[in-house]
């Protein structure tokens, strides 16, 4: 990942309300946040789509609830 990736990465959060706090669970990690749809072999984000998997799904409904 290159410094522009990263830049366009981050952009690319911003534009879908996709807080920091998400980029604390690794797509690599199960349980897994993010689909991993960046290419075959995968590679390390680049090219994301920034889709939730079912986990991400839940973690994401959990933290917009007001506390």
């Amino acid at each position: 990942m290159t410094l522009a990736d990263c830049d366009a990465l981050m952009a690319s959060a911003r534009s879908l309300d996709i807080p920091h706090l998400g980029w604390t669970f690794h797509h690599n990690c199960p349980p897994n946040m993010l689909i991993n749809n960046s290419g075959d072999p995968p590679t390390c984000g680049v090219g994301m789509t920034l889709a939730p998997t079912e986990w991400g799904k839940l973690i994401q409904a959990g933290l917009a609830i007001p506390w």
